[in-house]
């Protein structure tokens, strides 16, 4: 039996602030250290750089599945120190987006998928 995990990708937009989340202290989820890990392993892997940190403001989408018990791993592509123009406003166009980055995120995405279905 397959174990459902949510992997959440929120506000992808620059490679040298991959986030890993460990905690989002506004909605008051924390996730699993057994997700964190086998993400970190990945993006090892696949040689790109990230760091965990919980997030004290606001809240991905990820929140909602962590809060009812589902297995969810959140990761962001912004600095997460300072408001990022783009991030939900009208600036949020296709035209900002770094396809570097995402080409980074989407060789992490494929990895852990792998490496989660070889362990079941």
């Amino acid at each position: 039996n397959a174990k459902l995990t949510v992997i959440n990708l929120d506000a992808i937009k620059d490679p040298n602030d991959f986030t890993i989340i460990s905690k989002e202290v506004n909605p008051g989820v924390e996730y699993s250290n057994v997700s964190i890990e086998k993400m970190k392993k990945s993006f090892i892997a696949c040689s790109v750089p990230y760091k965990v940190k919980p997030i004290i403001a606001a809240a991905t989408d990820g929140a909602s599945f962590g809060k009812i018990g589902v297995e969810t791993i959140s990761i962001i592509g912004i600095n997460a120190k300072k408001l990022d123009p783009c991030y939900h406003t009208r600036l949020d166009k296709i035209e900002y987006l770094n396809l570097e980055g995402l080409e980074a995120l989407k060789k992490v995405i494929i990895h852990f998928i792998k490496e989660t279905e070889s362990s079941e």
